[in-house]
């Protein structure tokens, strides 16, 4: 699998988003991108994805910072429990504690799986199932 070659595939797919490569090297890319869902989230989304020409794909969503409570992780364990795709946590970064999904893969073989991937993952994100659990837990996020 070629990294840039799969991500171009991406792009091309996905042309609403305004993606940025923020890094390349020579094993693969890393890039980003805001997603703006805003029948579902009052706040757009980082996007982050790292993806690699052995096959191995990244995918993280960042929303806005969430804080630390009983009632806001077992809302997360809720949401890791009833989802198969996306794996929930709050995130430490510099400025706070953020809500954070992640999905990854290995072994990808061609760069049409890696878009495929993307885009099985940008479905799953806003999938009914997902949204029952990920909407409420949003909701808490705050700037």
């Amino acid at each position: 699998m070629n990294a840039k070659k799969a991500f171009q595939m991406i792009e091309r797919e996905w042309k609403n988003l305004d993606f940025e490569i923020t890094k390349e090297t020579e094993d693969g890319l890393s890039f980003q991108a805001d997603i703006v869902a805003e029948k579902y989230f009052d706040d757009s989304i980082l996007l982050r994805g790292t993806l690699y020409n052995s096959g191995t794909f990244h995918i993280f969503f960042v929303f806005d910072k969430l804080d630390k409570t009983f009632a806001n992780y077992d809302m997360i364990n809720d949401l890791n429990d009833n989802t198969s795709f996306l794996h929930a946590y709050i995130s430490e970064k510099k400025g706070g504690n953020y809500l954070e999904l992640k999905s990854s893969t290995v072994n990808l073989a061609s760069d049409e799986d890696a878009e495929d991937f993307f885009s099985f993952v940008l479905r799953e994100l806003l999938s009914d199932n997902t949204l029952e659990y990920l909407t409420p837990l949003a909701d808490e996020t705050y700037s």
